[in-house]
């Protein structure tokens, strides 16, 4: 089944229902507004956790505070990590190293570097993507083998997401954006058609690093470089606008404006972030920008100061030590509340008596030597 979204019928549905139904307002945002800033910490939304994963056999020794492309996934009593889409490590809530799933090979049930993977908590699963996303191959949560299934046509998706009980899948064409419902055993069994209203911008460095599906409580945030709007999907599937950016002069040359982008909803605000490409306007800088859902009102985020042509490595280093929420940006998770990044030890050794507790504490039991500390961000 089939279902098609047109940008105006759907913008005017919600700005009816917004009348009456405060949960579907559409609401507005301008990056040309000049919005009040707003100075907040870290840990004013959030609860801040570091957990040493311990030495296992065969371990994974991760560097870098940026997680980049790789994937994490938490539950109440464990982690879910890969390891640059080769290996997959599983540790318990205290670091502990319960297995892996490596199963590099041409064979059945083995895989080509750059799989996808999904944690079925409800179907005690662990599904893995692989080899151009036609195979799916299934373990329990315990990393026992379980079945491979390969499908006639690729599953091949731009993001993946669990919803509820249901499997969604986000991928583009020329003409329009879909969402699929499908199942590895039965392919696509549904879908809705979103149309576009921006040209496509090509930046294989810059934009291929941003999700299109964002988790988030009760739902899906789902993001296009190609669309103005940012719609919402709930568990039963139904899609709504929530945020238009209206930055956009469609009548001009100006339409490769910096895209409003959702990183993290709580209970109080949705933060954004404004992200751009490379090409077109190599010269930005991440601008951050909060909801405040109390007041129904924007606030451009206090940022920490620019640092031109320095590593960004330095940044994150910076944004740890400063208690900045600018460091959830790079780290947010498979999960809708929590975000997380890696901290190489030999940082922590290095920067020791800057550090505040319990940071120093955790380094001083470390060698250089030892796998990077996970740093988990609870949001409130």
């Amino acid at each position: 089944m089939k279902r098609k979204y047109g940008y105006l019928i759907a913008v005017v549905t919600a700005l009816l229902l917004s009348c009456t139904e405060a949960s579907d307002e559409v609401v507005i945002f301008n990056s040309r507004n000049n919005y009040p800033v707003l100075d907040l910490k870290l840990s004013d939304v959030a609860d801040i956790e570091y957990i040493k994963l311990n030495h296992g056999h065969n371990d994974i020794l991760l560097r870098g505070l940026n997680n980049g492309g790789r994937r994490l996934f938490i539950t109440d009593d464990r982690i879910y990590l890969d390891d640059a889409q080769r290996r997959l490590f599983v540790y318990d809530r205290a670091g502990n190293m319960l297995f892996n799933i490596d199963r590099l090979g041409r064979g059945p049930g083995e895989y080509f570097p750059g799989f996808d993977f999904i944690v079925d908590t409800a179907q005690q699963e662990i599904l893995l993507f692989a080899s151009a996303f036609r195979i799916a191959i299934i373990f329990d949560l315990d990393g026992n083998y379980k079945e491979e299934i390969v499908r006639p046509e690729r599953m091949y998706f731009n993001a993946r997401g669990l919803l509820g009980d249901k499997l969604l899948g986000y991928y583009e064409n020329h003409e329009n954006y879909t969402m699929a419902v499908f199942d590895p055993r039965k392919g696509v069994t549904d879908s809705i058609v979103m149309d576009y209203r921006l040209p496509k911008i090509i930046d294989p460095e810059g934009l291929a690093a941003y999700k299109q599906l964002i988790n988030a409580p009760g739902g899906m945030f789902i993001f296009s470089f190609r669309s103005d709007t940012i719609y919402f999907i709930n568990n039963d599937l139904k899609v709504r606008p929530r945020f238009v950016d209206q930055s956009y002069n469609m009548n001009s040359s100006e339409l490769y404006s910096p895209h409003l982008y959702p990183i993290m909803e709580t209970s109080e605000y949705v933060f954004f972030s404004l992200i751009f490409s490379h090409i077109t306007h190599p010269d930005e800088r991440l601008k951050f920008f909060v909801y405040d859902k109390r007041k129904s009102q924007f606030f451009r985020l206090k940022q920490l100061p620019n640092k031109d042509k320095i590593e960004n490595q330095y940044y994150y280093w910076q944004a740890l030590l400063e208690d900045s929420p600018e460091l959830m940006w790079y780290m947010i998770t498979m999960n809708h509340n929590y975000a997380g990044a890696l901290i190489d030890a030999h940082y922590l050794i290095e920067h020791k008596e800057i550090l505040s507790e319990p940071l120093r504490e955790i380094a001083s039991t470390l060698d250089e030597f030892d796998n990077p500390i996970l740093m988990l961000i609870k949001f409130r």
